[in-house]
This record gives structure tokens, sequence and C-alpha cells, in this order.
């Protein structure tokens, strides 16, 4: 499904960010056609998760997991899956500090990692 965003009154300040995209919908990212590279919609970190154990890592339980890192609501997590929940697209956004420019991001990127590597030596996901 694509959803575009088209409106009648040019020059609208809010609006104006959203010429030439295109949002692919189900998915975490955007066309943007007046730009030579596309775009994940979130300003954040993102993993691709593969191989996943859906039995011992479904959504609850990768919330629970994914708490020392969001520091109760400073920071916000989206999932979008593909393969029948096999693999997904896990993104953090909603802080300055995930941010591609962030001087911090990289403590954030290895505090991730760090919550995430456990899971994958005890085999219930990749990434």
């Amino acid at each position: 499904r694509v959803f575009a965003f088209f409106r009648s009154r040019l020059g609208d300040m809010k609006t104006l960010d959203f010429n030439c995209r295109v949002f692919l919908m189900c998915t975490a990212f955007e066309l943007r056609l007046g730009d030579s590279r596309d775009h994940i919609m979130y300003d954040g970190i993102a993993r691709f998760l593969y191989d996943i154990d859906v039995a011992a890592m479904n959504h609850k339980g990768l919330g629970e997991l994914l708490k020392p890192v969001l520091e109760d609501g400073k920071r916000k997590f989206a999932i979008r899956q593909c393969s029948g929940g096999r693999s997904l697209m896990l993104i953090l956004y909603g802080h300055a500090d995930v941010a591609a420019s962030a001087p911090e991001r990289a403590a954030v990127e290895q505090c991730l990692d760090g919550l995430l590597q456990p899971q994958q030596e005890q085999g219930r996901l990749r990434f």
C-alpha cells in the first residue's frame, strides 16, 4: 500500500516538509522523490532482527527486554514485522540522543546491542 500526502493550498510551512515523499504503508520506509536516497521514517537507531524464536520473543517480551534502553518513556520503539514474525526491523526513536547526528548515539547503540547479544547467544534471535 502507498500513502501520499496531498494538499490543495501550497506554502503552508507545516506541510512543506512532506513534499516529494511517498510513505509505504506497513513499512518503516518512505520514498523521497526529491532526494537521491530513501529514508527510514524515524530518525533513530535501527536493527534488523531475524531467525526470531516467536515462542520466546513476542512483542511483549521484546518490550520488556528493551526497558533499560527506553529509560521509562524517554525513548520509544517501533517494530515492522515480516516473514510471519520471524524477522523484523526494530527502531529506537523519540529522543535527541538517537538522532543520526547525536554524539550520544554510539552509547545508546552499545546499550541496545548489549541487550540483544545475550538473546542471540541463547538462540532466540540473530541481528
